[in-house]
């Protein structure tokens, strides 16, 4: 797999709720500028979960410009926001259903793609977060500016039926909108240590054997489900550092990170000065 494009942009996703795809975006984000990278987060979800998280560590503004307001004057650059060395976001709010109306009829995929094409140059990774409905004007426009999607689920057999829907509507994307978009695969987020369950899930969906899944699988963890309502690493820390349960969110997150930067095809990115 390659990419051509200035930063490497991706969606994660499903057409079911609740795989966690806001936290895990996040948390790659991290991982990324732990390596000197800069990364973009773009909030394209009305519920705007990625705006949230990210105020509840960084305590912005919740009248701050967002990504709406940048449309509307034909600049993103203009309602960025640096969150720390590295880290930037382009917030969204409740107002995000607006680009319904924005896009036009003749070009509504590829709408969002000619705002984020003026600004990528910043950026070493772009990430977009989209609600979980396929087909979506809010997952379109991700999947039209993005080089790479990825499917994230959860060990269960509910979350998996989303698991085809989304894959169709990114394939979709493809051969009518954007031809570069290729999918990394598929990632198991909250895999649950009940071995008995996930045997059954395995054979029944082959995962061992399907090389479309993610070799790394993210464990159930209460600490990652906190997160949603105290932000990111964003808990007491001890005088070395992160506490343990972080600690281990983000040894297991830095393992994924390789795996898909190998998949993406051993990307090297020379962090953008």
């Amino acid at each position: 797999m390659e990419c051509d494009s200035v930063a490497i942009k991706l969606t994660l996703g499903n057409s079911k709720g609740g795989v966690g795809k806001t936290i895990i975006s996040n948390l790659l984000s991290f991982s990324l500028i732990d390596q000197g990278k800069r990364v973009l987060l773009v909030d394209l979800d009305p519920q705007a979960n990625t705006t949230m998280i990210n105020r509840l560590k960084y305590d912005f503004s919740e009248e701050v410009p967002t990504i709406i307001d940048g449309i509307n004057q034909k600049d993103l650059s203009s309602v960025l926001i640096e969150l720390q060395e590295g880290l930037y976001l382009l917030p969204g709010d409740a107002r995000t259903v607006e680009m319904e109306r924005l896009v036009p009829a003749k070009n509504p995929v590829l709408f969002l793609s000619k705002f984020i094409e003026k600004i990528e140059g910043q950026f070493d990774f772009i990430f977009y977060d989209v609600p979980p409905t396929a087909y979506s004007t809010y997952l379109n426009n991700a999947l039209g500016a993005s080089d790479y999607f990825v499917i994230l689920t959860e060990a269960t057999k509910q979350s998996f039926s989303g698991i085809s829907q989304f894959y169709s509507a990114a394939m979709a994307i493809q051969n009518h909108f954007n031809s570069k978009l290729d999918c990394l695969g598929i990632i198991i987020n909250r895999r649950e240590k009940d071995i008995a369950n996930f045997k059954l899930l395995d054979e029944t969906f082959e995962i061992s054997a399907d090389e479309m899944f993610f070799e790394t699988m993210i464990p159930a963890r209460t600490r990652i489900g906190k997160y949603s309502e105290h932000g990111l690493y964003n808990f007491s820390k001890s005088i070395y550092g992160l506490d343990k349960w972080d600690e281990e969110v983000k040894k297991c997150i830095n393992v994924l990170l390789d795996e898909m930067l190998s998949r993406i095809g051993g990307v090297k990115v020379e962090a953008t000065k």
